[in-house]
């Protein structure tokens, strides 16, 4: 019997093979923009680094041991069998380069794992790589950037700090959303960076992230700044995944709101304090709540800070420097200061506060220091009362007001109330004018209004800009009439705006020759401070009412 020897065809023998994976050969995959090392997962990935390729988080995989040509690489997150990302091997020795879409991470734990599937359509899994995500960087989105972090809140207690105190402690409270574990801290107290991380400890081994921080500021912290009423204090957080606050959910960072809004404290570690000024409504009545200001007591008449003047503490020449504050609904809307002598020691300073600077319902502050030589040397502690009851009307009439007019752009005409400043005229002869009013319409007495010479019954205009003199209101009544008007009826537009010069709001109205007073009522708008007014015709102000 012969043997036949069948030689192999040369197509098979040039045909590439695929020898098995071996068991185990693969390893898991890797992200390059990582944050390493984290707790609880092999890698953390932070929201910017999650956003910042338009294409895709970058992922390689590989090489592994028997890679070859024209195998095909699936990325699967989360254990799903569906990959999210696959790619064709055209190297047998580069790793393959998979993309993973923004917005597909999950809060806390994620988990990604390669497949490699062989031309012969055999394949094998590689081991999991978890990755930690937040979604949310540490306070969120702030919703209006800008300017701080509204939603990193922080408080001191207490707020006045002497020497002493400083040595007891300022008890600092920071509470934030989207806390986690293994935050950083950074407090910044004048310019003194403090560090605190967010993590297990032998006496507290579960924080409860559900609970504000509490830190203690001592001395040291305020050792830049000893002496500094409006010393601030302000903190960032870091996430373990790096993750900063100020950062988006779609990985916007924005470093203006990194940090959160400061808080400010009164810090005279080099001065003495001194006792707070007594608030009374009529001076010499004593025995009466210093904690609360009653506005019919007052009677119109101003409020009075009382502070005694001993020997010990205050000499002859010493100067004094009194601030006072009305706040509203966490709005500051009036205030009043003075730097004045001090003449007789020992004895009593009695600084009076104009009425029309309690505003019904505020929490009204007193504050002073002792200045000698030319240097602060005491400051008090604040006063503070909450003002009750009902005043008289707080009322700009025009009636005690000298006649006065203004005739050129940038000119004005005042009360102790208002300010009006003429911002634009077309005729040579247009004015503003605080006059008495003959014309045949019920604005009796003294007026302000806007007077344009229209000749020929021409249609022209004037602006102008009232501004309230040291505050704000929260709403306005105002009575005006119409002037003398030929021709046409007057249109009249206000804008009304606040301290920054944004629009609180707008009225447009028609005013007709010799109209009858009529009401302007704003309604509540919190914090006017300014009214831009047009006119195409005179319209007389006969008085406003600050509310």
């Amino acid at each position: 019997m012969k043997l036949i020897s069948i030689a192999p065809r040369a197509d098979a023998m040039n045909a590439t093979t695929s020898p098995p994976i071996a068991i185990f050969a693969l390893t898991p995959p890797q992200v390059l923009l990582k944050t390493d090392p984290v707790i609880g997962a092999h890698i953390g990935v932070s929201i910017v680094n999650h956003y910042k390729d338009p294409l895709g988080m970058a992922v390689l995989f590989g090489p592994w041991q028997g890679q070859d040509l024209y195998e095909t690489v699936h990325l699967h997150l989360n254990n799903n069998p569906k990959p999210i990302s696959s790619e064709i091997v055209f190297s047998i020795s580069d790793p393959v380069l998979l993309r993973l879409p923004a917005g597909l991470l999950l809060e806390d734990i994620n988990s990604l794992h390669c497949t490699v599937e062989r031309l012969s359509g055999n394949g094998d899994t590689s081991p999991s790589l978890t990755v930690l995500y937040d979604a949310f960087a540490p306070g969120g989105d702030e919703q209006v950037p800008g300017g701080g972090h509204s939603a990193l809140a922080i408080n001191a207690t207490p707020t006045s700090v002497d020497a002493s105190q400083a040595a007891q402690g300022v008890l600092l409270t920071l509470d934030y959303p989207h806390k986690h574990l293994y935050d950083l801290i950074t407090v910044d107290s004048g310019g003194v960076e403090t560090k605190h991380r967010i993590e297990p400890t032998p006496t507290n081994p579960n924080p409860d992230l559900t609970q504000p921080i509490t830190l203690t500021l001592t001395t040291p912290h305020f050792a830049k700044d000893p002496n500094n009423p409006q010393f601030p204090i302000k903190y960032n957080v870091i996430s373990q995944t790096n993750n900063y606050s100020g950062t988006t959910q779609l990985g916007q960072f924005n470093a203006q709101d990194h940090w959160s809004i400061p808080c400010l404290i009164d810090v005279h570690l080099d001065w003495a304090e001194l006792l707070e000024a007594i608030l009374q409504e009529i001076l010499g009545e004593n025995g009466d709540d210093p904690k609360e200001v009653d506005l019919g007591k007052m009677n119109g008449g101003p409020l009075w800070a009382l502070i005694h003047l001993i020997n010990t503490i205050w000499q002859a020449g010493d100067q004094i420097h009194l601030t006072f504050e009305a706040w509203l609904n966490g709005v500051m809307v009036a205030t009043h200061d003075e730097t004045l002598p001090i003449g007789n020691v020992p004895g009593q300073f009695s600084w009076p506060i104009p009425n029309v600077k309690v505003v019904a319902n505020s929490q009204v502050r007193v504050k002073f220091e002792q200045i000698r030589g030319g240097k602060v040397i005491g400051v008090s502690r604040e006063a503070q009362a909450r003002v009750v009851g009902e005043g008289l009307p707080d009322i700009e009439d025009f009636e005690s007001t000298p006649s006065q007019g203004a005739s050129e752009v940038g000119q004005s005409v005042s009360t102790n109330k208002i300010k009006v400043t003429l911002t634009g005229k077309v005729h040579p002869n247009d004015s503003l004018a605080i006059a008495r009013f003959t014309d045949p319409v019920d604005a009796n007495g003294q007026a302000f209004y806007g007077y344009l010479a229209q000749p020929n019954g021409q249609i022209t205009s004037l602006s102008y800009e009232v501004e309230l003199i040291g505050r704000t209101a929260n709403r306005l009544v105002i009575w005006i009439a119409g002037g003398n008007i030929f021709g046409n009826a007057t249109q009249m537009n206000l804008v009304f705006r606040d301290t920054a010069g944004a629009t609180l709001n707008f009225i447009n109205l028609t005013v007709t020759a010799y109209q009858r007073q009529q009401q302007i009522d704003t309604g509540v708008l919190n914090g006017i401070k300014s009214i831009a007014v047009v006119v195409n015709g005179q319209v007389i102000i006969d008085r406003i009412q600050f509310l």
